[in-house]
């Protein structure tokens, strides 16, 4: 809840630095579930698929490098996770692959997404003008 006030707080004075604070609510996104993942009994929980909501939601508004890097702090998240639970906790190592397919369910996630924000800036402006040379076509033509 605090870390909650003071991103909004950061929201409202620092916009120009947009993809910082993105980038620090993923961080706590990914750190938060690891910790709420290690709490409930590791991978086995279920929690860890709530990191794909995480990322997908910053994946919407990342570049797409950006994205990528959130998905690679994910699994590394993970693959820690399930390293300390093999390693200390005895735990057959055979229980990587699950792990594994959700870190590769997270680059999936964010490389799928498609739409407005993952074309290049030029196309973003063609699609632009050409939504509007269809709604002054429609406007014009309804009166």
């Amino acid at each position: 809840m605090v870390a909650g006030i003071v991103f909004h707080a950061g929201l409202r004075r620092w916009r120009e630095h947009f993809n910082l604070q993105l980038t620090l609510h993923a961080c706590t996104d990914v750190v938060a579930i690891t910790l709420l993942m290690y709490a409930s009994g590791g991978i086995r929980s279920g929690l860890g698929v709530m990191l794909l909501i995480s990322l997908t939601g910053a994946a919407i508004v990342a570049p797409r490098r950006l994205s990528f890097l959130y998905a690679a702090l994910a699994t590394i998240a993970l693959l820690l996770e399930q390293g300390y639970w093999v390693l200390l906790q005895d735990v057959p190592s055979a229980g990587f692959v699950q792990p594994g397919l959700l870190s590769m369910g997270c680059f999936a996630t964010v490389g799928s997404r498609g739409g407005w924000r993952s074309a290049s800036p030029p196309t973003r402006r063609w699609r632009a003008s050409a939504a509007g040379r269809s709604l002054r076509r429609r406007a014009s033509t309804s009166w």
